[in-house]
This record gives structure tokens, C-alpha cells and sequence, in this order.
């Protein structure tokens, strides 16, 4: 953690390895889901479409919880308790 508002290379590369996993995870989840598992009738466009969008939220996601997280790992440094 790089402190309140800041990003630092380490959260950017863990940006993408949550972004590709979370891809990952919605390609195989597209293929099972077709029914009795028949790659040759899995629209693979509608994979390919689920998959970009799921990466770019879950990479978003993950960078803005890092942005808005201080150097304790508390959200916007606020203190509740």
C-alpha cells in the first residue's frame, strides 16, 4: 500500500492479475454453462464480450480500493471504532 491517493507498480500488476483471473474465472464459467459442455456451441463472442467487461470492472474495482485506502488498510482513513 502506497498510502491514501496513491498507486503505486506492485498495486497496478496485481490490477491485472485480479483484471485476468476474474476473466478467467467468467470464460470457464461461459463454457460450462453452455449446455452439455459443447465448445462447438458456446458463443464464443458472448465469452469473449463477458470476459473484457468482467476485466476492466474487476481491474477497476481492485485500483480504486487501493486509491482510496491508506498505508493500515483502512478505507479513506476513517476511524469508525
Amino acid at each position: 500500500m502506497n498510502g491514501l491517493f496513491k498507486l503505486g507498480w506492485k498495486d497496478l500488476l496485481k490490477g491485472v492479475y485480479v483484471a485476468v483471473g476474474a476473466a478467467l474465472i467468467v470464460a470457464v464459467a461461459g463454457i460450462v454453462m453452455t449446455s452439455g459442455f459443447d465448445a462447438f456451441a458456446t458463443n464464443w463472442i458472448l465469452v469473449g464480450h463477458n470476459m473484457v467487461n468482467t476485466g476492466i470492472v474487476a481491474g477497476c474495482g481492485y485500483l480504486l480500493k487501493q486509491l482510496f485506502t491508506d498505508n493500515n488498510g483502512v478505507v479513506l482513513g476513517a476511524n469508525l471504532g
